[in-house]
């Protein structure tokens, strides 16, 4: 998987989906065809779950010896990806979006105090030590952590599509991104080993060239 330094949003992938991939040139011309004439028709997400460990604390009631005070748990993580055509234009337009968005927060006086979703050169051991950092400078206060289960799940879509207008500086979307904010707010999807065993897919070696 390579990004390609001239197109910083477009990455080579080659992965099995409905249709097959395209080439830097191609993603180019497809996703400028996109902007004039916002027609694409979006397939299906194809989604699985990714088993990850992770790690808890074990209650002293239930160690069987002092030493056992962490075990790993089971933890599934829901994941999905687009078909190759509709990941261009996904990662184009992500990628726009994104240069308006610093654009808007290098308006605001709260700029320094985002950091999720941006390129800022920085990873969560930078931010953390900033965080440590500025509770040292107070004798006295608290700090807040907390996760929000199901997030991105909950937002609300009028939301979404009110501060998407707001951070491009439009009172309307143009059709180009309104067909992409109803791409990701109203979509279908397909089990990835239901696909796999009606196609006659082997989940262990997929062949490049699939297409369905």
């Amino acid at each position: 998987m390579n990004r390609n330094p001239s197109h910083p949003w477009f990455r080579d992938k080659t992965y099995t989906h409905f249709d097959t991939p395209l080439g830097v040139k191609k993603a180019e011309q497809y996703a400028a065809y996109f902007q004039k004439k916002p027609t694409h028709d979006f397939y299906p997400f194809i989604t699985y779950d990714l088993v990850m460990r992770k790690v808890i604390r074990v209650p002293k009631s239930e160690r069987k010896k002092a030493k056992h005070s962490l075990r790993f748990k089971p933890k599934n993580r829901p994941l999905a990806y687009a078909a190759h055509r509709d990941r261009i234009i996904f990662s184009y337009y992500s990628h726009m979006l994104g240069i308006s968005y610093e654009n808007y927060l290098n308006n605001c006086d709260f700029s320094d105090s985002i950091t999720a979703f941006r390129k800022l050169g920085k990873n969560n051991i930078h931010f953390s030590k900033a965080v440590f950092e500025e509770v040292k400078l107070h004798n006295d206060c608290f700090v807040l952590a907390m996760d929000v289960k199901s997030f991105f799940n909950n937002l609300d879509h009028k939301i979404i599509k009110s501060k998407w207008k707001e951070v491009l500086g439009l009172d309307d979307l143009p059709d180009d991104h309104y067909q992409v904010f109803k791409a990701i707010t109203k979509f279908s999807v397909v089990e990835k080993k239901l696909v796999y065993k009606t196609l006659g897919i082997s989940m262990h070696n997929t062949p490049e060239d699939v297409v369905a």
